[in-house]
């Protein structure tokens, strides 16, 4: 390290000076010793010299943190389907680092056994040795691993880089808590104690590759660098990334997912896997429709199931396998190896139709193929409509949607006619909230709403309660949905001892699926509000045919099950309403040339 004299009035030197820094100048300590690193590269440059430091934009960070936490650390179906993803794309990932090492099922077995979650899990917790262990010798390997794991930096966190002054006001904060008997405090301590399972389940699949990698013969730095790059980094963020962050939450993890793929499928081993992946969604997709398909039987339910009764966006986005009760087993599938699994469900479903005389349907194919890459590879959002590509920031995504009344599957929000105008707080499906809908037609009758034998004259307030329902949904995340389900199940138990549907049931709906006739009601909208200057083949008038067919005996099985007469009255009235859907839409169809 260079010294520049100081001299007094006489001539004599005072002290020496440390050398100012240049531009391109950095010190560190090597062996000891202060020297000076001269970097030329200019990207590399701006790193050391802002290194832990980046933008923030505070308001938008705040709204930011509390949506990633509600849709991730405090959503108990996230994390199991996480954890799930994780593990397919994992072994994908660990053939490139490891090609034929066959260490992909070894990470598998590992992780299964839980014996890395369990390290993992003392050791945030600081919980120290577990000597009353049953299986003391293996959890004591697992435990030496992850802090080996640790100290090669390998670990991967949630944390954000923030200015020495940012985290010292974040200190205070956290010893004010501590020292003070606010209630909060056990709300922090349940929220700690949720981000600590997360971060061991994160951290799992891991660790087991690490503990693979080693044993294989890699050394400390390559297997904690394969770790790494196994899924997604969230301590990589780019230079710039602190506004593209608030600006569209996770296309962080968006962007990595798909490079880290891409990366791996350059590796034969990996192709082989993904290749796999098409040809099991292929065959399991036509096994489905043998063991579920009937097109000769009477009731329409019973026709399609497999292909008009599950939505695309679910099919796409799960591995199915039928149960005896006619429910689904699903496995999330992993991110960017939903394309390959798309693919094979879109080629199962073109044999399917040529085999049964029917024209397969080409532009329906390309769409799904096209959401499916968009979904996985878009940072910003895929899709056609404004709500898709808009920013999330200050939680107004929602907000945008409502406007296209579009979810992000594609699924209408509510049930708005483009040919009839309702009050909006009757344009609702059957499966609307009903203590929301309760709200909003007070709402509507205090200000001025009134029923009429065949219609309803709207107050001076309309309110749609599946809005209501959205933006809940939307700003509450895994907390609000989780308690709304546990009530319902809990609900339904107790009035009707059984759950009417396993779409409520927390964890349970990550897991089953069954199939449901109104998933077929976008697809009976989407035709229809385009049937007065679309002319449709015969085969895709017959699809709707179908669709209206299968909403109307669900309409009919549900007034078998009712008891009261308000509500055999609602759903005449919804049948009365897809008949009338049907003779609009043929109607249309007869007038075009």
């Amino acid at each position: 390290k260079r010294y520049t004299p100081k001299y007094d009035e006489n001539g004599e030197i005072k002290f020496f000076d440390p050398a100012s820094l240049g531009a391109n100048e950095v010190q560190a300590v090597v062996d000891g010793k202060l020297k000076i690193i001269t970097i030329e590269d200019k990207g590399l440059l701006e790193t050391f010299k802002s290194l832990g430091v980046e933008e923030t934009y505070k308001p938008a960070e705040a709204v930011n943190s509390w949506l990633r936490k509600a849709y991730t650390t405090f959503n108990p179906d996230f994390i199991l389907g996480n954890f799930i993803r994780d593990i397919q794309t994992a072994m994908v990932n660990i053939q490139a680092s490891a090609p034929g090492k066959k260490i992909g099922r070894k990470v598998f077995k590992d992780v299964m056994s839980g014996g890395p979650m369990r390290a993992i899990y003392r050791s945030i917790r600081d919980k120290g040795d577990a000597k009353l262990s049953v299986n003391k010798k293996k959890l004591d390997m697992w435990s030496k691993y992850y802090e080996e794991m640790r100290k090669e930096g390998a670990t991967v966190g949630w944390f954000t880089n923030r200015k020495v002054e940012d985290l010292l006001k974040e200190l205070d904060k956290i010893i004010k808590r501590h020292q003070s008997k606010n209630p909060m405090f056990v709300i922090r301590a349940m929220g700690k104690f949720a981000d600590d399972f997360n971060m061991a389940i994160e951290q799992a699949t891991r660790l087991s590759a690490y503990k693979n990698l080693r044993e294989a013969g890699y050394s400390k730095a390559e297997a904690a660098k394969a770790t790494r790059d196994l899924t997604v980094d969230f301590n990589q963020k780019g230079q710039k990334g602190a506004l593209f962050r608030v600006s569209y939450l996770f296309s962080n993890a968006s962007m990595q997912g798909v490079y880290i793929l891409a990366n791996s499928l350059k590796n034969r081993s990996a192709q082989k896997m993904v290749m796999a992946i098409t040809m099991q969604s292929f065959i399991l997709s036509i096994v489905n429709s043998m063991l579920m398909d009937d097109p000769d039987a009477d009731d329409p339910e019973d026709k399609y199931p497999w292909t008009d009764q599950i939505p695309d966006y679910e099919k796409d986005s799960y591995i199915m396998y039928p149960l005896p009760n006619g429910q689904m087993f699903k496995l999330q599938i992993g991110w960017g190896l939903n394309i390959f699994h798309t693919l094979g469900n879109l080629l199962a479903e073109g044999v399917i139709a040529q085999s049964r005389g029917r024209k397969p349907k080409y532009s329906n194919s390309i769409k799904r193929t096209m959401a499916a890459f968009g979904n996985a590879a878009s940072p910003i959002g895929y899709g056609t409509s404004l709500s898709s590509i808009a920013p999330t920031i200050f939680a107004t995504k929602p907000l945008w949607e409502i406007i296209d009344n579009k979810k992000f599957t594609g699924a209408p929000i509510a049930n708005i006619y483009d040919w009839e105008d309702r009050p909006a707080s009757r344009e609702t499906f059957p499966g609307v909230n009903p203590y929301t809908k309760q709200a909003t037609d007070w709402i509507s009758r205090a200000t001025g709403g009134k029923k009429y034998a065949k219609a309803y004259e709207a107050g001076s307030v309309e309110i749609n309660p599946e809005w209501i329902d959205h933006v809940m949904e939307a700003w509450g995340g895994g907390p609000y949905r989780t308690s709304r389900n546990l009530y319902t199940t809990g609900y339904d138990l107790y009035n009707f001892g059984k759950i009417k549907s396993i779409k409520s049931v927390p964890l349970a709906r990550k897991l089953i699926t069954e199939p449901t006739a109104y998933a077929v009601t976008p697809k009976m909208y989407d035709m229809l509000n385009v049937s007065s200057y679309t002319k449709f083949s015969d085969a895709e008038v017959d699809d709707f045919d179908r669709y209206i067919d299968i909403l109307i005996e669900n309409e009919y099985k549900l007034r078998k099950k009712t008891d009261t007469v308000k509500e055999r009255k609602e759903i005449d009235k919804r049948i009365e309403r897809y008949e009338s859907k049907s003779k609009k839409f043929n109607r249309n169809q007869g007038k075009l040339k």
